[in-house]
């Protein structure tokens, strides 16, 4: 993925419909169901049939950066727009970019105990305040108390269309966030949730290989 360099605000930025996303070059994601087998819950095993996990098995991703600040908008078909939550059938969309903390994390174990990994969560039932997350491996997910993540997003005529923003470096949650840079090369991974068929916690589509994300200098 080329994240191309922009002398634009954050803000412009931000807004999914903006003229300057017709600047960045689309790269076509292609993501694969979960094995159920490897989630690690009784009760996922038991309830999910693996032939409803994976819903969502392409995702458009477009990446722009001003020196300071980096942006991804990522867009998906998905026939209903599911942003909230309620008793135990129904589920909130979501998309998820997945970082290497460093350079051997495993991607299809969301990293390891001493190979962990960065992820940038949106779901829509968080009103555009996306979660930063680092993990461990299955099962080790930790919100990062506070955020630098920032969102917009908008669902139509049976679309998603999700920006994700935060600041290149973060000095200060250098334990908890990737650090970025123009001119440098990071791998990338990719999730996405369709609430409506079910999909939450490790049921999902992802890329079962780490990407490139280059950035220009």
């Amino acid at each position: 993925m080329d994240c191309k360099k922009v002398a634009l605000s954050a803000k412009e930025l931000l807004d999914p419909d903006a003229p300057a996303w017709e600047q960045a070059k689309p790269e076509k994601v292609h993501l694969d169901p979960t094995p159920v087998n490897t989630i690690p819950s009784k009760y996922i095993d038991e309830t999910v049939d693996p032939k409803e996990i994976g819903k969502i098995r392409n995702v458009e991703a477009r990446s722009l950066h001003n020196g300071k600040e980096i942006f991804v908008r990522l867009e998906w078909a998905d026939e209903t727009q599911n942003d909230g939550v309620n008793d135990s059938s129904w589920f909130a969309d979501g998309i998820a970019m997945l970082f290497p903390m460093s350079e051997q994390a495993p991607l299809a174990t969301m990293g390891s105990t001493t190979e962990p990994v960065n992820a940038w969560h949106w779901r829509a039932d968080f009103e555009n305040k996306p979660k930063n997350v680092v993990a461990a491996g299955l099962g080790t997910v930790q919100r990062s108390e506070k955020s630098p993540l920032m969102a917009a997003s908008s669902w139509k005529e049976g679309k998603w269309q999700v920006v994700l923003g935060r600041a290149l470096e973060i000095p200060a949650l250098a334990k908890e966030t990737i650090q970025l840079k123009p001119g440098g090369r990071f791998k990338v991974g990719i999730a996405a949730w369709d609430g409506g068929s079910g999909e939450r916690g490790g049921v999902k589509a992802y890329t079962t290989d780490w990407r490139n994300l280059v950035l220009e200098a």
